[in-house]
């Protein structure tokens, strides 16, 4: 193998540090992407635990989501649900 001239091996040594200063940017791109996610997780976690309290609210109120209909619920229905 012939071997190369100062120059090339300075400019491969650079190539390297480059790669490597790439890839931390890439993965704190990453992690920083990641808090994001986990942060959209627990907010549509949350809001899907306050529909369900307020559906439940609601039921108690005598009103029932059905099919994207409000239905008014039997009031005896809920008073057994109740005992």
């Amino acid at each position: 193998m012939e071997k190369w001239p100062e120059e090339r091996i300075a400019a491969y040594k650079d190539y390297v540090r480059n790669y490597e200063k790439d890839m931390l940017d890439y993965e704190n791109r990453i992690t920083e992407h990641q808090k994001g996610l986990r942060s959209m997780i627990e907010a549509v976690c949350s809001v899907r635990e306050k529909r369900r309290e307020t559906l439940t609210e609601l039921y108690k109120q005598g009103w029932l989501l059905d099919d994207d209909r409000w239905v008014e619920v039997n009031k005896n229905k809920r008073a057994a649900s109740k005992s």
